[in-house]
């Protein structure tokens, strides 16, 4: 357990947890605003689609004619592409749906708004409502292309996303593992060295050349001054004791 939280706790685990959020993030956010912009383009080009139908119906100042050219209209059109919703002053409403609530301006309505009962209607709809002729013309395009690139961009995310995360989150366990031991080995030896063994050592790869390395080095190096150090303090205490046994 202690050795556990000794590499939750190592620096390098939390700089590659740092990095990984870093890039995480970055990433999700450059996914997310493409497809904003993308999402606003194709609403953009639903909203002229949309003005363009109210207008050509909108051309027609015959009310019979209207009427007429609706109810063709109605019985061509799928729903689940485009829907048309016509209720007039007088008379029966003109629909390829059940229900459709009113509308002024623009706005996105879900099939809930359309009625639970209703079939072959897709999720969401960008709809615009307007007054044409005796009654209120309602126009509804799919936004099923929008909430499909959503999911495509989520499952790209997701499918890139996760394997990196995992390759890192490994990779940095590895290194915070690695890290550990070599430091573990340096508080090891400062240890011996406190106690008094003088002979302790920093064992030292030939072929690493990080910071721990330098540090070890440094360490060794050390320790071998104080050896000699010691050492030396020791002949001169032996030559003082020598010389104070065998008087002149």
């Amino acid at each position: 357990m202690k050795r556990r939280i000794g590499v939750i706790r190592s620096t390098p685990l939390r700089l590659t947890m740092v990095f990984l959020g870093i890039f995480v993030f970055s990433s999700a956010a450059s996914f997310a605003t493409a497809y904003l912009v993308l999402r606003e383009n194709y609403d953009e080009v639903l909203k002229d689609e949309l003005k363009q139908t109210i207008e050509t119906y909108d051309a027609i100042k015959d009310q019979a004619e209207l009427i007429d050219r609706l109810k063709a209209d109605v019985k061509i059109t799928d729903a689940e592409l485009t829907i048309l919703y016509y209720r007039p002053d007088r008379g029966p409403v003109i629909a390829n749906v059940k229900a459709l609530p009113s509308i002024k301006g623009t706005s996105v309505i879900d099939a809930t708004a359309i009625g639970e009962d209703q079939e072959d209607v897709a999720d969401s709809y960008l709809a615009r409502g307007e007054r044409v002729g005796h009654g209120e013309l309602l126009v509804a395009k799919t936004r099923k292309q929008v909430i499909e690139m959503g999911q495509i961009i989520l499952s790209v995310v997701l499918i890139g996303l996760l394997p990196t995360i995992l390759l890192s989150s490994a990779a940095g366990v590895f290194a915070a593992r690695d890290a550990r031991r070599r430091i573990g080995a340096i508080q090891k030896t400062l240890g011996e060295l406190t106690d008094g063994q003088l002979s302790s050592r920093v064992p030292v790869a030939t072929n690493d050349r990080d910071d721990l390395t330098a540090i070890s080095t440094a360490v060794n190096t050390m320790a071998a001054s104080q050896e000699a150090l010691i050492a030396a303090m020791r002949q001169v205490s032996a030559d003082i004791a020598h010389d104070l046994k065998t008087p002149i």
